[in-house]
């Protein structure tokens, strides 16, 4: 997959979120544990989201992109992020599509 397309995957799911009511606040957001595609809010509840843009499914579903590894380095991510922001619920979801 090139970043191109990884660059519109994001999009798409910012563009779904915002039609459902969701605020971005944030796209790319970097600390010293990683990185995380999306932050969005709704109803006061936050969401962190890791998008997988696949093209085809040859090599497996997108969910199985997100090893345990990334999983760790998300949540990590995640609690850095939200030690730096007002406190929220948290919403945890793993979502897929092609």
């Amino acid at each position: 997959m090139s970043r191109a397309e990884g660059t519109w995957g994001e999009a798409e799911v910012a563009n779904y979120l915002r039609r459902r009511g969701y605020t971005l606040l944030a796209h790319g957001f970097h600390c010293r544990f990683g990185e995380i595609d999306l932050i969005a809010r709704k109803d006061g509840v936050l969401c962190f989201v890791e998008v997988k843009t696949r093209t085809n499914l040859s090599c497996g579903l997108p969910r199985e992109y997100v090893t345990p590894q990334k999983q760790q380095r998300l949540r990590k991510t995640a609690a850095w992020y939200r030690h730096a922001t007002p406190a929220c619920r948290l919403l945890r979801a793993i979502t897929s599509g092609l």
